[in-house]
């Protein structure tokens, strides 16, 4: 799912620069938002599987370097990277260029 400003309130005119303080930096709340969907064939509810993740951000030097990979029994199987993250328009609306994030993040499954 990828998320349009004009989907939700997407702005926040408050801002920190301090981490935990429960206030968000000013600008668009989906620039931190990567997320994709895969449909799991039925083979993969017959036996126990290893899920992965390796989230490796861009650095200051080259900071359109991030990845975030995905892995099904040790074997790659989706990747997201910053040259995927580039600005989009549409009818529907645009998002912004967007990096891998940098701070830890959560991942739901």
């Amino acid at each position: 799912m990828q998320l349009t400003p004009g989907d939700l309130r997407t702005s926040c005119a408050a801002t920190s620069t301090t981490p935990g303080s429960g206030r968000c930096r000013a600008g668009d709340l989906t620039r931190d938002a990567v997320s994709a969907s895969l449909t799991l064939g039925l083979a993969q509810f017959s036996d126990f599987h290893t899920y992965g993740v390796w989230w490796q951000p861009g650095s200051s030097a080259a900071p359109a370097s991030g990845f975030v990979r995905f892995y099904i029994n040790g074997q790659p199987f989706f990747e997201v990277n910053d040259a995927a993250l580039v600005a989009r328009s549409s009818t529907w609306g645009s998002t912004p260029a967007r990096t891998v994030p940098r701070e830890p993040m959560h991942i739901v499954m």
